[in-house]
């Protein structure tokens, strides 16, 4: 058997990588833990040439040049090169890490990969979908501006659905999906600008002319009452509505649930929880768009609505699917200026939904200012509606622009003001989450951060929960693969992201990976020291 070529790929390894490795001073703790996760083991199962690749890459992702103009170097390089060769590049680098392949036979093959070391997934698909270890299914569909048409977004439903149906029906299986994938992006901005108006309107008639949420344990605003009849029929005519008393009733009625008293409307009462969960900008059920004062709330035009209305039908045509197999949808959080429409589009659809167990997830980010009234407010909504929770906690993957919008608008930034605060906002909602977690509700835990890790574990076994099957663990493929592996040797359940998707619609996707990862520079020496264990293992470099 001839071993040159063997020699010769080691030979080439040990050249390129002899002087990347810099010898780095750890203490006794760091070293302790060091040694536990070379224990562990974690790139045993890549061959040589990923083990470099996992090597470059890293490199070239913590290179704050290379990271903060990687879209101008792809464009570049794109002109320059060519896209095909451009993304066959991609593929084979960035791609091998931090994606499943271009369609879900590849994530399978992916998931297999995982198995082995009992990772699951989450599907998720990139058209631009996505997927995660059991797996959770994440198709990359991060629309460019070009691929917004309706098209696009049927094709980008039908591959959810797909992803929805993958599995056996158990609690292991679970999908990630982007509202704006679905949905198109300005008219989610335009229900956005009428949620807030909806606020606003509740907040001018508020008695006490604000709605500060308090900072305890529950809205206790949001159980106060009010008589709210005059105040609203007034207010409504002073900004304008065309509207009878007849209409105010109506609107009491279908869209705030509430039965008159006595058939009194002199003596209807609302809590706010009421206002904030009845009250959208659009309703998944058509006859409620066509309430008087809801119709003049929205203003949209026929196109506006159509869309709207194409948007509910491919949402109804993926959850219909997710909730035949017990398929939990983990809907992502997204930019500020579209939030809350995606909120309100989420509450009626887990009213829908989740009347026995959390099929629609919502996503919390925790670097937002905002995130623990939100949190409250989950708890808090889905006690009065009497159903479960699903609830995915992260950090946020939209930092930069947020700050960038609220800068050139001269509003606050509503970012947590450095990483410690916005560390000490989620292991807060975190605790606060698993003290109120009950019945058929679920948490998953999206950090690459140990100390959140940590803390939770501590937290869980402090309560006396041991290994549950309500909170999880979940962390992007290529990321964290560390704390993914030590949390399964510790017997929990743990998922991978794993995005799936053609290479030129997931380019967005893989910047912000970048940029994660250029972030999370407490674990850059712990990264290099594994994989430098591992060549060393090899008998790739020199010890």
């Amino acid at each position: 058997m001839n071993n040159q070529p063997i020699k010769l790929q080691k030979r080439f390894i040990h050249n390129l990588t002899r002087f990347s490795f810099t010898s780095i001073q750890l203490n006794d703790q760091q070293e302790q833990q060091l040694n536990y996760y070379k224990s562990l083991r974690i790139y045993k199962e890549k061959s040589h040439l990923e083990l470099f690749n996992l090597f470059f890459v890293n490199k070239l992702l913590h290179s704050p040049f290379f990271v903060n103009n990687s879209m101008y170097a792809y464009k570049f390089s794109s002109q320059i090169f060519g896209f095909k060769l451009t993304e066959f590049i991609i593929k084979n680098t960035m791609g091998r890490i931090f994606t499943g392949g271009a369609n879900i036979q590849d994530v399978i093959k992916c998931q297999q990969n995982l198995s082995k070391r009992s990772i699951h997934k989450i599907n998720i698909f990139y058209f631009k979908f996505q997927i995660g270890v059991p797996v959770i299914y994440d198709y990359c569909c991060e629309a460019l501006d070009e691929d917004q048409n309706e098209f696009f977004m049927d094709k980008s439903a039908k591959c959810f659905e797909q992803t929805a149906k993958i599995g056996d029906s158990t609690q292991n299986n679970k999908i990630s999906m982007k509202i704006s994938a679905v949905c198109n992006m300005e008219i989610l901005k335009t229900l956005n600008k009428v949620s807030e108006k909806q606020q606003e309107l509740f907040n001018i008639i508020d008695q006490q002319k604000k709605a500060t949420l308090l900072e305890n344990r529950y809205f206790t605003q949001l159980i106060q009452i009010y008589n709210i009849y005059k105040q609203l029929f007034n207010q409504l005519i002073n900004d304008g509505y065309n509207i009878e008393e007849a209409d105010v009733i109506q609107f009491i009625k279908q869209i705030l649930q509430i039965q008159l008293i006595n058939d009194n409307y002199e003596e209807t009462q609302i809590k706010k929880l009421d206002w904030l969960i009845y009250v959208h900008p659009y309703y998944i059920q058509q006859e409620k768009n066509q309430n008087n004062i809801v119709k003049q709330m929205q203003k949209l035009q026929n196109q506006q609505i159509n869309q709207s209305e194409n948007f509910i039908r491919r949402m109804n045509q993926v959850l219909d699917t997710a909730s035949k197999n017990k398929t939990r949808v983990l809907i992502d959080a997204e930019q500020t200026y579209i939030q809350q429409s995606i909120d309100s589009f989420i509450q009626q659809f887990q009213l829908k939904y989740n009347k026995e167990i959390p099929i629609v997830y919502n996503t919390i980010q925790n670097y937002l200012k905002s995130s623990k009234y939100r949190i409250i407010f989950e708890v808090e909504k889905c006690n009065y509606l009497k159903i479960p929770f699903g609830i995915k906690m992260v950090r946020g993957a939209y930092m930069n622009e947020e700050s960038r919008i609220a800068k050139k608008k001269g509003i606050e930034n509503p970012i947590c003001d450095s990483f410690d605060k916005t560390s000490e906002m989620i292991n807060s909602n975190l605790k606060f989450l698993i003290d109120n977690i009950s019945g058929n509700s679920e948490i998953i835990v999206g950090s690459h951060n140990c100390q959140t890790v940590q803390m939770v574990t501590d937290y869980l076994q402090q309560k006396n929960i041991k290994n549950t099957k309500q909170v999880y663990f979940a962390q992007l493929l290529g990321l964290s693969d560390n704390l993914t592996y030590q949390l399964v040797e510790k017997g929990y359940i743990v998922y991978k992201y794993v995005p799936f998707g053609e290479t030129h619609i997931m380019i967005p996707y893989l910047i912000r990976r970048a940029q994660e990862q250029l972030q999370v520079l407490s674990s850059v020496e712990l990264q290099y020291n594994l994989i430098k264990d591992e060549f060393k293992k090899r008998n790739l470099i020199n010890t």
